[in-house]
């Protein structure tokens, strides 16, 4: 069959109603973003161990954690963020979950705890990432020492700066797209990197200026994850997956 278009809307809809997705669209949100970034600044200030807890610290991190002296800024390659300064899906499937949130920290997304996501109240840009016992936590990300630990099972990430869903795949990947498919702004990939560890990734429009990948471990299909997620048995493979959402028989 062809791309079931209720399907993905309906995963991604369950998605934004869970609040995964923080897009600053009301007085309220953007109120909550300001206060959150205030409070995120003085942290920093107040103590360089802020800085720390973003970098795996506290998870037995290593010498390739960036040091809190100076500016604390660390080099990430450039396939980490695209042109409009989001984070990669490069970036999601390789970095460990600590360096993940450390990127997010430098490019501008602050975390916001209520809603455990991190959002760049500027363009509507975000990530937010979702395993078997709930949301991640800032602790979750410290101790994710694998790469690809910040998507466990889902990453959700709002990317801002593209005129639709297919400039937004083809800008943000910067990893190797082994397939696509496309109805109109609705589309599914299947992406890996250097690793290669593949991934499913749900693609929708969010707003005018953003667009929505839900990405998917292979683990989340596997265990049936997905289906409880989307509300319909999409198999258990991603092979049988791809086929259900687009109707081919293979992948690439």
């Amino acid at each position: 069959m062809k791309m079931g278009k209720g399907i993905i809307l309906g995963a991604l809809s369950l998605v934004l109603a869970l609040g995964m997705f923080g897009c600053a669209s009301s007085k309220e949100d953007k109120a909550d973003d300001v206060a959150a970034k205030k409070e995120a600044a003085e942290q920093k200030e107040a103590s360089s161990e802020q800085k720390g807890s973003f970098s795996g610290q506290e998870s037995g991190g290593d010498a390739e954690k960036p040091s809190s002296e100076g500016t604390g800024a660390y080099d990430f390659e450039d396939t980490c963020i695209d042109e409009h300064g989001n984070i990669t899906l490069y970036a999601l499937t390789e970095l460990k979950g600590w360096e993940l949130a450390t990127l997010l920290d430098q490019q501008g997304y602050v975390w916001n705890e209520d809603i455990r996501t991190w959002m760049r109240p500027d363009d509507g840009a975000s990530y937010a990432a979702l395993k078997k016992s709930g949301e991640y936590t800032i602790d979750d990300y410290n101790a994710a020492n694998e790469k690809g630990g910040g998507i466990l099972a889902f990453g959700f990430s709002n990317v801002a700066g593209y005129k639709d869903s297919q400039a937004a795949l083809a800008g943000n990947a910067q990893c190797v797209v082994e397939d696509s498919y496309f109805v109109g702004d609705d589309g599914v990939a299947v992406i890996y990197g250097p690793s290669m560890k593949e991934y499913l990734v749900i693609i929708s429009k969010s707003s005018e200026s953003t667009h929505q990948f839900m990405v998917v471990s292979q683990e989340a299909i596997s265990s049936g994850y997905l289906d409880g997620v989307i509300g319909e048995a999409v198999g258990g493979t991603l092979q049988d997956v791809w086929t259900n959402l687009t109707g081919e028989e293979s992948i690439g």
